[in-house]
């Protein structure tokens, strides 16, 4: 598999390397690939970061190929519907696009200190999704990004986010509370 998305780069003109680790504790299979800027979860092209039938919590490695994890790929955790909790590392930067879409089982996240941006769609669909704490390094938040969290409740957008895109908690049936940082323009 590695060959093949690795030829596939090749080919395409994109600079990174395809590979996957195993983690020895938990025996979890993580598909990655490494670029300029880091290791980044996920291949990318609808393949996840690991299998989609993953259960329960999950923590996310903070190294892989000998390079820290800057970013969740595009997709990088679709429609993992078992997935209950997610651990990132304080190394990620961005999430990008539908890196968590479809994760019914989602209740909570919290995004480290380091996150900069949440790319579109990044949580459409995580319908049990009841909180998110988003951290002051954060700069934008996509289109969508929260499209369908239908059990989130309250959000606090801090004061460091300058641009929230179109729709991004529409569908959220019971949010009641937003507030909004002095950030936005």
């Amino acid at each position: 598999m590695s060959k093949i998305v690795f030829s596939l780069f090749t080919l395409l003109g994109i600079t990174s390397l395809a590979d996957t680790w195993v983690d020895p504790e938990t025996n979890v299979k993580w598909s990655y690939h490494v670029t300029e800027g880091g290791a980044v979860l996920g291949l990318g092209y609808g393949e996840t970061a690991v299998p989609p039938d993953i259960q329960g919590q999950i923590k996310c490695p903070k190294m892989l190929g000998g390079n820290p994890v800057t970013c969740i790929g595009e997709y990088a955790f679709k429609d993992c519907s078992s997935l209950t909790s997610v651990d990132i590392s304080t190394e990620v930067i961005s999430i990008e696009e539908g890196a968590f879409s479809g994760c019914s089982s989602l209740t909570q996240i919290v995004l480290p200190d380091s996150v900069e941006r949440i790319s579109h769609y990044a949580f459409s669909g995580c319908s049990k999704l009841e909180s998110v704490k988003l951290p002051e390094s954060l700069a934008s938040i996509g289109n969508g990004a929260f499209l369908y969290c239908k059990a989130l409740k309250k959000v606090e957008i801090p004061d460091s986010v300058a641009f929230v895109g179109d729709f991004t908690f529409a569908g959220c049936s019971d949010l009641n509370e937003v507030s909004i940082g002095s950030g936005i323009k």
